[in-house]
């Protein structure tokens, strides 16, 4: 998913003063994440003027997050 920058013509990605786009630009930066994902039926999702993220919600003074992750990660500081 494309996701616009937050300064874009189709809107502010600033929920309760969380900008969105910084948290799932943050999210995507981690080796072992592969996504953002929104769950069944875009359950997890902040929507925003003309787009939604998947992925993100922000309520309740919470900024909830759901990812999905890379396969076959093996941490160097894990034990073999």
């Amino acid at each position: 998913m494309t996701v616009p920058p937050a300064h874009s013509a189709s809107g502010s990605a600033v929920i309760d003063g969380i900008d969105v786009d910084a948290v799932a630009a943050a999210v995507r930066a981690c080796s072992d994440v592969s996504g953002l994902d929104g769950g069944p039926f875009s359950g997890v999702a902040s929507y925003l003027p003309g787009r939604k993220v998947e992925g993100i919600v922000v309520r309740d003074g919470r900024v909830i997050v759901q990812v999905r992750s890379r396969w076959g990660f093996r941490h160097r500081n894990w034990p073999s």
